[in-house]
């Protein structure tokens, strides 16, 4: 007996734009418009107003088939984001979850050993809380880890990151973030 490997589908709001949308119906056109550096109440749907929180969808499941864990990587953070819910992950929980793990204070092991890397991360840091004029709390955090791309951009399956992270090549339930240039530079309507 021949076991199949199951290959999960992304919600397509959650799905790198301009990706194809089958074979999950879809559900509208657009996408989940988001500068990571602010909370996701901040977020907005791209068809509707900047300034009306993102709502649509939140409760759908984040994959089909749905599954319980997710785990989410990134090529700007060392660290991995664990999603868990015995209910089945939604795409409001893996908007939910990003969203407290950008925003806390990057640990002192999660500095980057490279002085390159940390003057990058230093410099981010200082950007952000210039141009965000003190919004982000006190000191470094993960979200500084992006840069000036800390745009939402979706999630994608990355067969060379899980395998440079974890030396597996497929793991279903592994997906990366993808970081885009900001779109705007100044805070959402209703944020501040």
């Amino acid at each position: 007996m021949q076991i199949q490997q199951i290959q999960l589908q992304l919600h397509p709001y959650l799905r790198l734009r301009g990706q194809p949308q089958a074979p999950l119906p879809e559900p509208e056109q657009g996408f989940i418009r988001w500068d990571m550096r602010y909370p996701i109440r901040s977020a907005s749907f791209s068809t509707e107003s900047s300034s009306r929180s993102w709502t649509r969808g939140r409760s759908a499941p984040a994959t089909w088939p749905p599954t319980t864990d997710i785990l989410v990587m990134s090529p700007a953070f060392p660290w991995a984001v664990e999603i868990h819910d015995p209910d089945g992950v939604t795409v409001g929980r893996v908007m939910e979850t990003l969203d407290l793990e950008l925003h806390q204070r990057v640990a002192k092991n999660e500095m980057p050993p490279d002085q390159e890397q940390f003057k990058r991360l230093a410099t981010s840091y200082h950007n952000n809380r210039k141009e965000l004029r003190g919004f982000l709390m006190e000191g470094m955090l993960r979200v500084d880890f992006l840069g000036e791309r800390t745009e939402f951009g979706g999630l994608v399956q990355d067969e060379k990151l899980l395998g440079d992270r974890m030396n597996m090549m497929q793991y279903p339930n592994a997906f990366s973030l993808v970081c885009e240039p900001r779109m705007h530079e100044v805070a959402p309507v209703g944020v501040l």
